[in-house]
């Protein structure tokens, strides 16, 4: 690569890291990448394709929500390890230590809870729209309208 002639391996390696346009809207999220490794990205970029297939959308609004809801279970698996790492930390902290790691966490819980009332929202309203499909068979369409009741 021409651009990269003279830059460090740093450099070279946090531009190799730096997050791909989204699949679907184009658009890179920041120009700061969110991965620590190569691996890292690959795991999430596999976990957000195969979590959106399963959700089987059809054009492009149910895409879009199961993009967002993809990135969300992503996030909200990442905030409970957050949390579950801060409980192994204050196991191991000295006592004047544990109060900013309490507020840690306590602000990584709501992050998470807020994630999560949004994943819920956009789940009902995927399988809403997936209940109107004109071609959905009556067992399926049955199972999305008691998931949307819920």
């Amino acid at each position: 690569m021409l651009f990269l002639n003279g830059k460090t391996n740093q450099t070279k390696n946090q531009l190799s890291l730096a997050p791909d346009p989204n699949p679907v809207t184009c658009q890179v999220a920041s120009t700061a990448s969110p991965y620590r490794t190569a691996q890292d990205r690959t795991s999430h970029m596999k976990f957000i394709a195969e979590y959106s297939a399963a959700l089987k959308p059809e054009g492009m609004v149910e895409i879009q929500l199961s993009q967002r809801l993809a990135q969300g279970i992503w996030r909200i698996n990442r905030a409970h390890a957050i949390e579950e790492n801060i409980f192994a930390l204050i196991d191991s902290e000295p006592l004047a230590k544990i109060k900013s790691s309490m507020k840690l966490l306590t602000q990584v819980s709501l992050y998470r809870q807020k994630l999560t009332r949004n994943f819920h929202i956009n789940m009902e309203l995927l399988l809403r729209l997936q209940s109107l499909r004109p071609d959905l068979p009556e067992k399926e369409k049955a199972i999305a309208a008691s998931a949307c009741a819920v």
